[in-house]
């Protein structure tokens, strides 16, 4: 469904192998965003039926969604490279970053947008970090310690980081045009990370959320992408400033 002007919000889902959460992400999205004007970009790396899922909610859909279907090379770099190829799209004021498992809360949303427009602010980070917030949703006291971990490593090295209690999280909401000139360099998955270090000066607000465990499907998470975040630490590292 075609819209007549630029929507409010655009919505970025990257997806692998979610075909059985990709529909009731959109439904919660539906409901909880029902009086937000946005458009919502699928960024499909799958080899199952997710493609599928994607073109039915395309089709029946009162929502706009356009969706970008990557193969063989285009797939490299993984959900970092994603979610800039959703953000090189996206046509509305503002961008979220939401993943398709359902950990990140959809109804959420809303409170994000509202929070980032009322306080005049570029870039609100949905944090489980902050009072009100939660981390359960992950799995397993291993995955927990790793975060928190990884959390404190990035906040000692990246002081402009410190600006929110969450700097890994992948669910926030940023003015577009706060990130069209960043020079991104997606080693990792943690984009968030990207924008802070490489936009320090973003005024930034805090939202609690709490994380749920994932509604179905495997999670991505792997010591692979562990080494990657490391990499990724190491890549930021000459473009670290201080406050």
């Amino acid at each position: 469904m075609a819209q007549s002007s630029p929507p409010v919000l655009s919505l970025i889902v990257p997806t692998r192998n979610e075909e059985d959460n990709v529909r009731h992400l959109v439904e919660r999205v539906r409901e909880a965003c029902h009086d937000v004007s946005l458009e919502c970009i699928f960024v499909d790396d799958s080899d199952d039926g997710t493609r599928a899922a994607i073109d039915e909610i395309a089709q029946a859909d009162s929502m706009t969604v356009q969706r970008i279907y990557r193969d063989g090379a285009e797939r490299r770099g993984g959900l970092s490279t994603a979610v800039i190829a959703g953000m090189q799209r996206a046509s509305g004021t503002y961008v979220c970053v939401i993943d398709s498992d359902l950990q990140h809360p959809p109804e959420t949303i809303p409170l994000l947008l509202r929070t980032v427009m009322e306080e005049n602010c570029d870039l609100g980070v949905g944090s489980r970090y902050m009072k009100g917030g939660s981390s359960a949703g992950l799995s397993g006291i291993v995955r927990t310690i790793v975060s928190r971990c990884s959390t404190s490593l990035v906040h000692l090295v990246f002081p402009t980081t410190r600006d929110t209690s969450d700097p890994l999280s992948g669910f926030f909401v940023v003015r577009n045009a706060a990130i069209t000139a960043i020079p991104f360099h997606p080693t990792g998955f943690k984009i968030l990370l990207e924008i802070l270090v490489h936009a320090p000066h973003l005024n930034t607000v805090d939202v609690p959320f709490v994380m749920a465990p994932r509604h179905a499907g495997e999670s991505k998470a792997s010591i692979r992408e562990g080494f990657r975040f490391l990499r990724h630490v190491f890549v930021l590292l000459p473009h670290r400033k201080r406050h």
